[in-house]
């Protein structure tokens, strides 16, 4: 077994996030404990351990849960302050990251702030796990910054702004967007680059190749 995928397209760290029409985070963790048996029950308890605890666990996920309730039904947040909602959403993915370590514009200005709140919150509880939990290292992707980046300086990173709604073009290659979210196949190529081997301030505090290395 090289590698487990758990993700589900549209899926947030509440459930509510697109309910019903995804595969919700804690469903994702159930999956991921029927897994993790499978090492036990063919390897001995000692190498399994080590090899659970020597894998890479990719968490993508968050954006979902505050770009989602703009588009479906604006007045759902309404009933939660800022930190209030930021609380729910990093307390789940809080959840689920140490589940993972037990046995091992205009209208979205407010998004905007919802994210900035997010990363922030994130950082500061990611550097307590990594006092709390014996081994646990991790690379934190600062997207928002490196997506900011290009959609504020395009040409720099050899992309076009974007495309019209339902605009076909020639090729894609050159647009910053596939479509009106999500970014084409070259800019995530830049991404995987900055994650894998991008700077501290992009992807840290340890990008993947220096995860992989250690």
């Amino acid at each position: 077994m090289n590698g487990v995928n758990f993700a589900s397209a549209g899926t947030g760290a509440l459930v509510e996030t697109h309910q019903g029409k995804v595969i919700d985070l804690k469903t994702q963790l159930r999956y991921f404990k029927e897994v993790e048996k499978l090492p036990r029950q063919k390897l001995s308890d000692e190498v399994a351990k080590t090899l659970l605890s020597s894998a890479l666990y990719l968490f993508s996920i968050g954006s979902n849960d505050y770009f989602v309730p703009f588009i479906t039904n604006p007045t759902a947040l309404q009933s939660y302050n800022r930190n209030e909602y930021i609380r729910m959403v990093i307390g789940n993915l809080t959840s689920a990251l140490k589940r993972t370590r037990t046995r091992s514009s205009g209208c979205m200005d407010e998004v905007t702030v919802l994210a900035k709140l997010h990363n922030r919150e994130l950082s500061k509880v990611l550097k307590k796990l990594e006092r709390q939990l014996n081994g646990f290292k991790y690379s934190n992707f600062d997207f928002y910054t490196s997506h900011s980046e290009r959609i504020n300086h395009p040409t720099e990173y050899g992309s076009k702004c974007g495309l019209n709604k339902f605009e076909l073009c020639d090729n894609a290659s050159e647009y910053l967007f596939f479509d009106g979210i999500h970014p084409a196949d070259e800019v995530l190529n830049q991404f995987e680059k900055l994650l894998w081997s991008g700077n501290p301030d992009v992807a840290g505090p340890y990008n993947l190749k220096t995860l992989f290395e250690e």
